[in-house]
C-alpha cells in the first residue's frame, strides 16, 4: 500500500509517540541517522540515542511494516527515488517530503515533537496548495 501525505502524517505520529515529543535522537548534529538502532559497537557511546532507536522515520516505516527498508543508506528522498525508479510504489510525492522535512529536522538536533511540528507545517502548505489547484480554495 502507498504511503500517502495522510498516511505518512499517521505513521510519523505514532513514530513520535514511541519516544516522545522530547527525544533528541542526533543530539550531537553529527552523523547518519539510521532507519534502525545502531549497534553499541557503531555508536559514538553506549549512551547514543542512535543505539535506543531507529531514526524517525525509520521508526514510522517499522510501524508500517517495511522492515524491508530499515538497512538502506541515504535519505528518505533517496528512498523514494530508488523505489519509484525500480517501479515501486512505497510513498507518493507528497508523503516523501514530508517524511524528509522530518527527517532533515531530527538529523539537525530537534527533538521528535519540533520535526512533527516542521512536517505537519509542510502538510498544512501542501493541503492548501492542492484545495488551490483544484479550484477548492476560498
Amino acid at each position: 500500500m502507498t504511503i500517502t501525505l495522510e498516511k505518512a502524517r499517521e505513521l510519523l505520529a505514532k513514530a513520535v509517540e514511541t519516544q516522545g515529543k522530547g527525544f533528541v535522537y542526533n543530539p550531537s548534529k553529527t552523523g547518519l541517522c539510521y532507519y534502525q538502532p545502531l549497534s553499541v559497537e557503531r555508536a559514538l557511546s553506549p549512551e547514543d540515542p542512535r543505539v535506543k532507536t531507529g531514526c524517525l522515520v525509520g521508526t514510522a516505516l517499522k510501524i508500517h511494516g517495511r522492515m524491508d527498508l530499515l538497512d538502506f543508506l541515504g535519505s528518505v528522498t533517496s528512498m523514494h527515488r530508488e523505489d519509484k525508479g525500480q517501479g515501486g510504489d512505497l510513498m507518493d510525492e507528497e508523503a516523501a517530503d514530508y517524511f524528509q522535512m522530518a527527517q532533515t529536522h531530527q538529523d539537525g538536533g530537534s527533538t521528535w515533537g519540533k520535526a512533527l511540528e516542521a512536517a505537519e507545517e509542510l502538510a498544512e502548505s501542501l493541503i492548501k496548495a492542492r484545495s488551490v489547484e483544484g479550484g477548492e480554495a476560498r
